[in-house]
């Protein structure tokens, strides 16, 4: 097995599924953008109108913009890499058919988790937009850049997770647990809809470590104009996250070779 880097032939495979997917453009772009959307605009103006002053002097709509542009790219990636990549491993037989040709295990998880992270950035793509038309947040150009990286990276984080739980998965119904024990969970407690900083002392510091958590803590402040974390955190947010990527993309290539040869 190759080195779990993506590779010219990892971007092959991430050029197949851009080429599928341009068939279906319509409604993945609905289902992409369509649930941050609904959120930003329902608990933005809805919500936000009850909360008076905004939090730490920041309108509820624009807190709220940040944190659903990361978990959008979350939601993304995860999608793509469960369901979708399941379709294609056990339904269409696209790995297997893959394995016949000189890619290795690797190349195919890592162009899969390539796409993922594009998905991911697409749907994080649409929710700034948004945002921007709305007049809710005006970064500058280079904060622009900066958080569609930011977006990127956690589509790899969220697509190489996705694709190790692919690689388990027996069936569809198994892809409830990881959305039911970990997704939601990560959406709901890692400062998407309200700071941390609101929950138990202890409670606050497990959370902080969630990657997502971290991921935002970046995030967010770039979108808003604030001043960053401390260089500590971001340093180490951004260690966290290439750790686990590159962990759990080695284990997702390991875990899949063994299930197609057996």
């Amino acid at each position: 097995m190759s080195l779990p880097l993506p590779s010219a032939a990892a971007v092959a495979v991430w050029r197949r599924n851009i080429l599928v997917w341009r068939k279906l453009l319509g409604p993945s772009l609905v289902g992409n953008m369509g649930e941050p959307l609904l959120y930003l605009v329902a608990l933005g103006f809805g919500m936000g109108g009850l909360i008076q002053g905004g939090i730490g002097g920041v309108d509820y709509i624009a807190f709220l913009a940040a944190g659903l542009f990361l978990a959008s790219a979350m939601n993304s990636a995860a999608f793509e890499g469960t369901y979708s990549a399941f379709t294609r491993l056990t339904v269409q037989k696209t790995y297997l058919a893959m394995m016949v040709t000189r890619l290795t295990m690797a190349d195919v998880v890592w162009g899969e988790v390539l796409w993922c992270a594009s998905k991911g950035a697409i749907s994080s793509a649409f929710v700034l937009l948004a945002a921007i038309l709305l007049g809710v947040v005006s970064p500058s150009p280079g904060a622009v850049v900066l958080l569609l990286l930011l977006a990127l990276l956690t589509g790899l984080l969220f697509g190489t997770l996705s694709m190790t739980v692919t690689a388990l998965a027996p069936s569809y119904d198994f892809f409830m647990y990881y959305f039911t024990l970990f997704i939601s969970p990560m959406f709901l407690f890692s400062g998407v809809f309200f700071p941390l900083t609101g929950m138990p002392e202890m409670v606050a510091a497990a959370l902080a470590w969630l990657p997502l958590s971290g991921l935002i803590e970046i995030g967010r402040p770039l979108m808003l104009g604030l001043p960053l974390p401390e260089t500590g955190r971001i340093v180490g947010a951004l260690i966290e996250v290439g750790v686990l990527t590159l962990g759990m993309g080695t284990l997702a290539a390991a875990l899949l070779e063994r299930r197609l040869v057996r």
